[in-house]
């Protein structure tokens, strides 16, 4: 008998070395901390639409038709069954005419409300720890892609 199996490993964390600069995550209002973007905040629903982040103008030639993948790493607890819970979230971006990368400015991008839902603290109730958000990004140009430095809601890594 045949037995197909996947190849390769899967990835369980962020990609820790990347050439180009790391995504700035944009918190938005001065009421949520950044500590708990992935946290409370989130699974309360506070960010009705999603979480703004923004990607440099990257070195080389910026062209129509890259392809720019954002990639979220969510660890917490769910607030329903208090089980520790991880995700690998993903949104991709093909540039586009009009889009302001091609003119050197920061290019935004909306990670969905409903991907960094339910991330909230884990810990015990005197020490609570928040839920976590890493973020970087791939560029992929004809058959190459270059990967972004790691970065976090608070500007750490």
């Amino acid at each position: 008998p045949f037995k197909a199996g996947p190849i390769g490993n899967a990835q369980t964390g962020p990609q820790t070395v990347g050439d180009l600069e790391a995504p700035t995550i944009q918190v938005p209002g001065s009421t949520i901390a950044a500590k708990d973007i992935a946290s409370q905040t989130m699974v309360q629903g506070a960010l009705v639409t999603g979480l703004p982040v923004f990607i440099q103008h990257y070195p080389g030639t910026v062209a129509i038709g890259d392809t720019i993948t954002l990639y979220a790493y969510l660890a917490g607890k769910d607030a329903l069954t208090g089980a520790v819970v991880k995700n690998i979230c993903t949104v991709d971006l093909i540039v586009a005419n009009g889009d302001p990368i091609l003119k050197g400015d920061p290019q935004p991008i909306v990670v969905p409300q409903a991907y960094l839902a339910g991330y909230g603290p884990s810990g015990s109730e005197a020490q609570p720890q928040p839920g976590t958000l890493q973020m970087n990004y791939k560029v992929t140009q004809g058959g190459g892609s270059t990967w972004s430095k790691l970065a976090t809601p608070d500007g750490t890594a």
